[in-house]
C-alpha cells in the first residue's frame, strides 16, 4: 500500500473512532430530533457512498470478518440457516466490492484476491488454478505484486508452482535490473544469508553492495556503512 493511501485509510479510521456516538447525521428534510440514531455502521456506509477508498477498504474486512453490524445481530433470536444466509451475502458483497477495485488496478485489492483465492478470505472461495491464472496473467503485465508473489511461492513449491529456485531467483533479478530497492534487498541478503532462492555467498553478497555503492545507491551505502561499523556483510 502506498504512502498516501496508508494515510487516506488511517484518517478515515480515526474519523469513524473519534466520532461520539449520538453525533446526528440528519439527512435532508429530515428534523434533528426525528433523526436516527448514527451507527460506525451506516457512518462507514456514507464514507462508502462517498467514494472514499479507505472506507471500501474498511467495509472489505468487516463484511469478511462480520463486524460492526454487517452480519449477526447477536441480541436477536436467529437461527444457524439465518447466519449462514447472511454471512454469505455478507462475503458476496465483499468479494463485490474488492472486484471493483481489482478492476481500477488497485494493488491492495489485487493482493486480496490473490489471497482470497488461495485461504477464502474476501468473499472468495479457493481455487488455487484461479489464483495461478490470475498471478501469471498480472506477472505478464508487469505487476510487482504478482512478481513478487510469484516469487515467493516458485521458492517453497506453493499454490500449483512447483519449488524452483533458479526461476524465483531470475524473476527477482529482472526487478533488480529495473532498480526495484525491494527486490535489491531481498538480492543483498538472500546471498548473505541464503534466502529468497539465492546460495548464501557473502562474497558476492559484498561484491553487489560495492557495485551498487559505485552507482550512488542509498540502501548499499548504508549497508556498507553498517558492515564497516559491524563487521557485517563481509566487511
Amino acid at each position: 500500500m502506498k504512502l498516501t493511501n496508508f494515510l487516506r485509510l488511517i484518517t478515515g479510521v480515526f474519523i469513524l473512532i473519534s466520532m461520539p456516538c449520538n453525533a446526528a447525521v440528519v439527512e435532508e428534510g429530515v428534523p434533528a430530533e426525528l433523526a436516527p440514531a448514527p451507527t460506525e455502521h451506516n457512518l462507514l456506509d456514507r464514507f462508502v457512498a462517498q467514494g472514499h477508498e479507505w472506507a471500501i477498504h474498511h467495509k472489505i474486512h468487516e463484511l469478511d470478518y462480520g463486524n460492526n453490524g454487517y452480519e449477526l445481530d447477536h441480541a436477536a433470536a436467529r437461527t444457524l440457516d439465518d447466519y449462514r444466509r447472511d454471512h454469505a451475502a455478507a462475503r458476496a458483497l465483499a468479494r463485490e466490492l474488492n472486484e471493483e477495485l481489482v478492476a481500477q488496478g488497485n494493488e491492495a485489492a489485487i493482493e486480496r484476491k490473490l489471497d482470497g483465492l488461495i485461504s477464502r478470505r474476501y468473499g472468495y472461495t479457493i481455487d488455487l488454478d484461479a489464483a495461478r491464472e490470475l498471478n501469471e496473467e498480472l506477472v505478464a503485465q508487469g505487476n510487482e505484486t504478482a512478481i513478487r508473489q510469484k516469487m515467493y511461492r516458485l521458492d517453497v513449491g506453493f499454490c500449483g508452482y512447483e519449488s524452483d529456485h533458479a526461476a524465483a531467483r531470475e524473476l527477482n533479478d529482472a526487478l533488480v535490473a529495473q532498480g526495484n530497492d525491494a527486490a535489491i534487498g531481498r538480492k543483498i541478503h538472500g546471498l548473505f544469508r541464503g534466502d529468497y532462492s539465492y546460495v548464501r555467498d557473502p562474497a558476492a553478497a559484498h561484491d553487489f553492495i560495492e557495485e551498487l555503492v559505485a552507482q550512488g545507491n542509498e540502501e548499499a551505502i548504508f549497508l556498507k556503512i553498517f558492515g564497516l561499523t559491524y563487521g557485517d556483510y563481509g566487511y
